[in-house]
């Protein structure tokens, strides 16, 4: 009799989590697929439109600019681009993508995640690697072991300089970052 009570409480718990579930975290409607005449009927009805501006998406598929920065260190090799310090690679030394010989080092970003920028910021909603005017003094790098290297970036964004130091530590995979954001304007600035 015991174990029947704990059976349907079980089940009455589960079915709480499921529904408070669908309550809490609703699926998106699924998208209807419109039929050919549909389709055909709504392209009709439409004037043709001036282009639209092409989302942040679409904006990503785009090469990023910038020359690229290689940091490398006993654990990893790190491929950065002058223009912010966007990451574009990042291989493993220690790591290899299967068991045979010749296999290559385990690479962290794949050309879709690259395309993505990593590790750039953005500041009141502008990607910083594309808007920003951008210099270093950074150069290819490698860090024997126990070492540490910062490279510095510095970028103008309208009223804004951004200054970004990106530290990279030879026995840690971390790359420590500071980024410092100052205004000649009284607008505050919000960063990502």
């Amino acid at each position: 009799m015991e174990n029947n009570k704990r059976v349907l409480l079980a089940i009455v718990l589960c079915l709480g989590v499921l529904i408070g579930w669908q309550y809490f975290f609703p699926q998106h409607g699924m998208i209807q697929k419109a039929t050919p005449q549909e389709g055909a009927q709504k392209a009709a009805e439409a004037p043709k439109a001036a282009p639209a501006k092409p989302d942040a998406s679409m904006a990503a598929a785009e090469p990023l600019p910038g020359a690229p920065i290689v940091v490398t260190t006993p654990l990893y090799k790190a491929t950065l681009l002058n223009s912010g310090g966007v990451l574009q690679h990042l291989t493993l030394s220690r790591y290899k993508l299967s068991l045979a010989k010749d296999s290559p080092n385990m690479e962290m970003v794949s050309p879709q995640a690259a395309a993505k920028a990593p590790m750039g910021l953005i500041v009141d909603g502008q990607a910083t690697w594309r808007e920003a005017k951008w210099t270093t003094d950074a150069k290819d790098t490698t860090l024997a072991p126990g070492a540490t290297a910062t490279l510095t970036f510095t970028g103008a964004l309208g009223n804004l300089t951004i200054t970004r130091a990106l530290t990279f530590h030879a026995d840690k995979y971390q790359i420590d970052e500071a980024v410092t954001l100052v205004s000649q304007a009284a607008q505050v600035s919000r960063m990502a």
